[in-house]
């Protein structure tokens, strides 16, 4: 099988390069020499700690779209030319497959010396002319030079790779392969351990004073590294960052990429009870504030922001609740805020109108008839201008079921999960503070009188804890929506002179009736006979492959009843 590095070192034009990336030859030539990329870009810069300002460079969106394909291109190559060199990679962790900043640390848990290097202003060191020198001259690419030219044209700016770019990270992965081997081999035979993440540089050992062909010598002020060691990084083109030179011994904390590494892998107990006071303020207050990453200076901060840091946090957690001897029994402090911050943000902060399915198949039913509908519904979809494309504008937002939200918010679909969300709700908001202009949480359901109702959620409803329901089964069976309680609502699908009804039976006769070669829709959640297929076939096969021609009307009943819900839950709040 060909492999995207050959399929590369074939190419012979720049249509065929164009076409390896998967992109229009015409497209390209106008993005990068008529419209020209250097005048592509949007800059702005980031205070660094130190006060001086980082610059970040950031391509428009047909531009970054032509860097992206590249980006994947180049990663693939990359993945090949190791495969050819037969090794692993077990050094670069920046930007890398499989990679991240847990793996590049792991490396260095548990050690006596952790030894820290930056490499100074990284990618301004990798201009025009190294870029377009390593594909006209690296003997794994040896690419012709129209071809080496223009991968130099699409990934630098101002003569430079820029951060911002997605084909930044991945050059520079490829032209350091043989440092990085140089390194980490001259480490290995002083009993040392060589990783790298972008510009920065970790060696560790376990050795009683660390290797004098590493550091020359110390003091208290300062560390002097190995003339040869250092010349292998200055004669490729570097400067180290003096300041950040850190020697770590077990006795303090250690670091490595922001990770302490003295036992385990973890984040830094400071960082997780600052991210913890600012949500319980967002939980309190319905605010938080935080330092802002491009002045230095203190703003208040948004849901997007917090839930960034929460499942970084969470990501470390996520690592550490694999390894062999991690005992899980229930969530851990930090999980608890997590999840905390999650149910706050999907169904108390949501700026859109929720909308919880029973499985993932109603969604796509939703979805497509929803966009069939649009002229219908102006206020739950429109349309969104995204640079040179336009895409669909959900007025609403559907809650997906993932292995994180059954985790820690115990949703994965289904009656029951949907059972216990419903009685929960209002004991879990309690502890949130009121927000003005609250959208609604809208549950649909199929108006299913088996298992005594819908799982028990019928029977549930006409208990006395929602007094805002003061409906017999029957009728609340027969509503085309229910206020249940606080910003929480129910909308069962439509009986129509049926004893049950599902989402499915808003599809015409016809649809349900689609054969898929020689299967027959199985509507039910049995296990399918060989000459049946399920739901999922029917979503991605029927409704999603035929939506042209499919009549969609009927799921009028349900678009109505969100506009009509969402009306209420405003003017209850007046």
């Amino acid at each position: 099988m060909t492999t995207r590095l050959e399929k590369l070192k074939a190419c012979n034009s720049k249509p065929d390069f164009a076409r390896l990336l998967g992109i229009d030859p015409v497209f390209m030539t106008r993005v990068i020499y008529i419209r020209n990329t250097d005048n592509l870009y949007s800059q702005f810069a980031i205070k660094k700690k130190n006060g001086s300002n980082r610059i970040r460079s950031n391509p428009d969106s047909e531009l970054k779209e032509i860097q992206s394909k590249l980006s994947d291109l180049l990663q693939e190559c990359l993945n090949n030319l190791r495969e050819n060199l037969k090794e692993d990679n077990h050094f670069s962790h920046g930007f890398e497959r499989n990679r991240s900043i847990i793996t590049n640390a792991e490396k260095h848990k548990s050690k006596k010396w952790v030894l820290n290097i930056d490499l100074c202003n990284f990618f301004d060191e990798f201009n025009f002319g190294r870029v377009r020198g390593y594909f006209l001259k690296n003997n794994n690419f040896s690419l012709n030079t129209e071809l080496s030219t223009l991968i130099a044209k699409i990934a630098c700016h101002q003569d430079k790779l820029p951060q911002g770019s997605p084909c930044s990270p991945v050059i520079t992965n490829l032209i350091l392969v043989s440092l990085d081997r140089r390194l980490s081999n001259l480490c290995n035979n002083v009993g040392c351990t060589y990783t790298r993440y972008a510009d920065d540089i970790t060696i560790s050992t376990n050795k009683k004073e660390f290797p004098k062909e590493i550091i020359r010598d110390q003091d208290e002020k300062s560390i002097m590294l190995n003339n040869k060691f250092l010349k292998e990084i200055t004669s490729s083109g570097f400067r180290i960052n003096h300041n950040k030179l850190r020697l770590l011994d077990k006795k303090i904390r250690q670091e490595v990429t922001g990770l302490t590494v003295n036992r385990f892998v973890n984040v830094d107990s400071k960082y997780v009870k600052t991210v913890r006071a600012m949500a319980h303020s967002l939980f309190n207050k319905g605010e938080y504030t935080l330092i802002d990453r491009k002045t230095r200076q203190e703003r208040a901060g948004t849901i997007n922001e917090l839930g960034g840091m929460l499942s970084f946090i969470d990501f470390v957690d996520k690592y550490n609740n694999r390894l062999p001897h991690v005992i899980k029994s229930s969530h851990n402090k930090r999980e608890k805020v997590y999840s905390d911050f999650l149910y706050y943000s999907a169904f108390w902060g949501n700026t859109k109108p929720t909308i919880l399915t029973e499985g993932k198949t109603d969604i796509t039913y939703l979805r497509v008839a929803l966009d069939a509908l649009s002229e219908n519904h102006p206020n739950l979809i429109g349309n969104k201008n995204l640079g040179n494309k336009t895409v669909r504008d959900y007025g609403i937002k559907f809650f997906k079921n993932t292995s994180k939200t059954k985790y820690l918010l115990n949703l994965d679909g289904g009656a029951p999960h949907l059972k216990d969300f419903i009685i929960g709700f209002e004991k879990k908001t309690d502890a949130f503070k009121a927000i003005a202009n609250q959208k609604p949480v809208i549950v649909i359901l199929d108006n299913d009188s088996g298992s005594a109702g819908a799982n028990g959620i019928f029977q549930t409803l006409i208990g006395k804890s929602f007094p805002n329901i003061t409906l017999t089964r029957g009728e609340l069976r027969n509503q085309k929506w229910t206020w249940v309680t606080k910003n929480l609502y129910i909308i069962f699908t439509p009986l129509n002179g049926l004893k049950d009804s599902s989402m499915e039976d808003l599809f015409h006769s016809s649809v349900l009736q689609t054969t898929l070669g020689d299967k027959v829709f199985n509507r039910t959640n049995t296990k399918c006979k060989d000459n049946e297929y399920g739901k999922e076939f029917f979503a991605t096969g029927v409704v999603l492959k035929q939506r042209k021609t499919i009549d969609f009307s009927n799921f009028n009943y349900i678009f109505e009843s969100i506009s009509e819900i969402i009306e209420h839950n405003n003017s209850r709040k007046k």
